[in-house]
């Protein structure tokens, strides 16, 4: 499997636990009138699989020297997909011990940005660590002191890596710090940045008004004519249906950013999710690959998960009425990744632990009461 990032890789075989982590399961699809059970059957792996120092398990960390490229972000995403069940002691155990681990994480300044290759994706961790620890204030979890401190540090550390075009980029390009010339920001990583901001702002931390402004700006711009959104700025976005189906799935997040924050529509959405659910053939055959960017549509299962989270959240956009029809084929299609010990993949690289909690949140986002 190795590291996505050549020159950190662990030579090392990784323990038993890890192992067993990648191990075929059965595939066990569900019908979607079955995604109640779906998701009990979620939580209960979720639950099983922490580890005993509240962290999930990352494969691709297994062979790689920094143990928190992945590990931290997902481990905040699972605990950030218990977080409505925390009534439950078992629950709000396991999210108390993934609070502590995230901020233990932070103490040892293995989260702080990097302008290195083994620094990407570290806004990914920044940004879901600042998510989950506002949902453990909501929650009443974890030492409160230390979360808001942390909250504020995280905070400062996103606006900070904001690229000057407006966009976050995986990681500062080397003896570029201006951030002049090639834009590296990327449009679907800005719109889970402006996400975790926005919710940020709302619930009363001092977001900079002026970064959500650029940030949001930088998504309007990188829309193109056909409705789709590029990759990053200064890369091509092409032309046919290989290129819509390759933008097809960042669109709905994209789109939903920008209605959220005020200069996007609910056409714009709209838009999107068509786009979205014409692809949706695609993206299913996508399933459980461990390469990224295969084909010629460029796609990638990596981010298939997250494609299907925001394609949920952005449905509420639109009116009542609309939502059923986009609603019944995202929650068919991520049943049908299912395994039959509860768990989800899309990636395998990044685990079922991932997926599953992702395959958690887009499920919650489908119920018809949302």
């Amino acid at each position: 499997m190795g590291s996505l990032v050549n020159g950190v890789e662990r030579l090392e075989w990784p323990d038993e636990a890890v192992v067993a982590s990648v191990a075929r399961s059965e595939r066990a699809s569900l019908d979607r009138n079955q995604s109640a059970r779906a998701e009990r059957e979620a939580v209960a792996y979720l639950l099983a699989s922490q580890r005993p120092n509240g962290s999930w398990i990352v494969p691709l960390d297994a062979f790689c020297l920094d143990a928190n490229l992945y590990t931290t972000p997902v481990t905040a995403l699972c605990a950030r997909s218990l977080i409505p069940l925390v009534a439950d002691a078992k629950v709000r155990d396991a999210v108390k011990k993934a609070c502590d681990y995230v901020l233990t994480i932070h103490r040892s300044h293995a989260l702080e940005a990097r302008a290195d290759l083994a620094g990407v994706y570290s806004i990914w961790g920044r940004t879901f660590v600042l998510w989950f620890l506002g949902s453990c204030t909501r929650a009443g979890i974890g030492d409160a002191k230390e979360i808001e401190s942390t909250m504020k540090d995280l905070l400062a550390s996103i606006e900070k890596s904001q690229h000057r075009g407006g966009g976050w980029p995986y990681v500062a390009l080397p003896g570029d710090p201006s951030g002049a010339g090639f834009d590296p920001s990327a449009s679907f990583l800005t719109a889970g940045v402006l996400l975790v901001l926005l919710d940020a702002r709302d619930a009363g931390l001092p977001v900079s008004k002026d970064a959500i402004a650029k940030g949001l700006k930088f998504l309007d711009r990188s829309r193109q004519k056909d409705g789709t959104y590029r990759y990053m700025p200064d890369v091509p976005g092409g032309t046919g249906a290989d290129a819509i189906a390759e933008a097809a799935g960042r669109g709905p997040a994209c789109a939903w950013l920008l209605q959220r924050g005020g200069i996007g529509s609910v056409d714009g959405v709209r838009d999107a999710l068509k786009t979205f659910d014409a692809n949706r053939t695609a993206f299913k055959k996508e399933w459980h690959k461990a390469l990224c960017h295969t084909g010629p549509e460029g796609l990638g299962a990596h981010y298939l998960l997250y494609d299907y989270w925001f394609a949920a959240a952005a449905v509420r956009a639109l009116p009542e009425k609309e939502r059923s029809a986009y609603r019944d084929g995202l929650r068919a299609d991520v049943l049908d990744a299912r395994f039959a010990d509860g768990s989800f993949e899309d990636f395998p690289p990044l685990g079922r632990a991932y997926s599953t909690a992702m395959a958690l949140l887009t499920l919650r986002e489908l119920r018809a009461e949302k």
